[in-house]
């Protein structure tokens, strides 16, 4: 996970320098950008038939192999066509590579070890988030920096040979550990999507999980913007965000020493309300001491949300239908990922500034808190 999301993180901002260097504009990147997202919301469902059976080892090799042509065709690419097809390989790969591991985790771990065993897969996907741009900035500015095809395809190379490392990883894994499902031919996707969410809680677990997603995007998105209106300097809002997602590292290190204490219903309920109360209360705090203190707070909250959704929506339904649920899991990640965004960018529109963005969130969060005590209750 570590080196996928690395990998992820190293290409992505590079393909936007590669775009810009070959003379397309900044609509050709967010349209590039969204297929990146959306073309693989309709092989969710498919590869989950495959990561319930004996298909999960040739899941995961193959999406990797789809990182390492997405990588690949990014780093030579030379047109907005090539570099589309390129990057929409990448987005595939890596939505593959996340039903893998999550897969993987589901099959391999107690129930009582869930949140632990998916805190630690947390763990590794923030390095990944947190290294990566570091590293592609640094083989970006090495060669010389600059809008050069040179520059940008060297970062890119260097994420692909990483999605190799990956590849390489997973054939290490015995085969019996992708092995444990029966090899009989899965449901179809319309009566594994019903039985799933029919599951009590299961439909719960993904709206929070969908909320708290939706929400560090939202946040990563609308801080500058609040931080422009309030007069708050550049490095101020940079130190805010990087609080924000040392804060979540710090509380998925934690989750499994926590858990001994409380249950998943009072940590996850604790965890999302203080994050709701703490996003609401950003707009009114003119301190730097005490924006740090909230915003620490909110990383804290946000950082356990996605881990213990992830375990309580494996927990409830059956063996089998495990793979189906981080499926639907991540579909609802993907889209809550295009539409909390389009309605934020609407309220925005109706007046208030950017203040309105964090009291939807803060509005969202705590609607999510109460889906989070119903649906443990069901």
């Amino acid at each position: 996970m570590l080196l996928a999301q690395f990998t992820v993180t190293v290409a992505r901002p590079m393909t936007s320098y590669r775009l810009l260097e070959l003379g397309n504009s900044a609509a050709d990147i967010g349209w590039v950008s969204v297929l990146y997202a959306l073309v693989p919301l309709v092989l969710f469902l498919p590869a989950s038939g495959w990561a319930a059976g004996r298909g999960l080892v040739l899941l995961g090799l193959g999406s990797c192999a789809l990182v390492v042509a997405g990588c690949t065709g990014l780093a030579v690419g030379e047109d907005l066509l090539s570099l589309t097809i390129a990057n929409i390989l990448l987005g595939a790969g890596n939505s593959g590579q996340l039903l893998t591991y999550q897969s993987v985790i589901a099959r391999e771990s107690g129930g009582r070890h869930y949140d632990r065993d998916y805190g630690w897969m947390a763990v590794g996907a923030s390095l990944g988030q947190l290294v990566g741009p570091i590293a592609g900035t640094f083989t970006f500015e090495h060669y010389g920096g600059g809008l050069s095809g040179t520059t940008a395809s060297m970062s890119i190379a260097v994420a692909a040979a990483l999605a190799g490392v990956a590849a390489t990883a997973s054939l290490l894994h015995h085969p019996q550990v992708y092995g444990r499902s029966t090899d009989e031919r899965p449901p179809k996707i319309q009566h594994r999507l019903h039985s799933t969410l029919s599951r009590p809680g299961a439909k719960a677990s993904m709206y929070v999980s969908l909320v708290v997603t939706s929400a560090i995007d939202l946040w990563t998105v609308y801080l500058p913007v609040l931080g422009e209106e309030r007069g708050w300097t550049p490095r101020l809002v940079g130190i805010l965000l990087a609080l924000r997602a040392a804060a979540s590292l710090l509380a998925r290190l934690a989750l499994g020493v926590s858990l001994v204490h409380v249950t998943r219903r009072q940590i996850l309920t604790a965890s999302v309300g203080l994050a709701a109360i703490t996003v609401s209360l950003v707009p009114f705090l003119g301190s730097a001491g005490l924006l740090m203190v909230a915003v620490s707070l909110l990383g804290l909250g946000l950082g356990i949300g996605q881990p213990v959704t992830l375990a309580w929506s494996v927990s409830v339904v059956r063996p089998e239908e495990q793979s189906t649920s981080i499926a639907i899991r991540l579909m609802g990640n993907r889209v809550g990922q295009v539409v909390l965004p389009a309605l934020a960018a609407f309220v925005v529109g109706l007046g208030g500034g950017a203040a309105v963005v964090f009291w939807l969130l803060g509005s969202l969060l705590a609607s999510s808190a109460g889906a989070a005590v119903k649906g443990h209750n069901a």
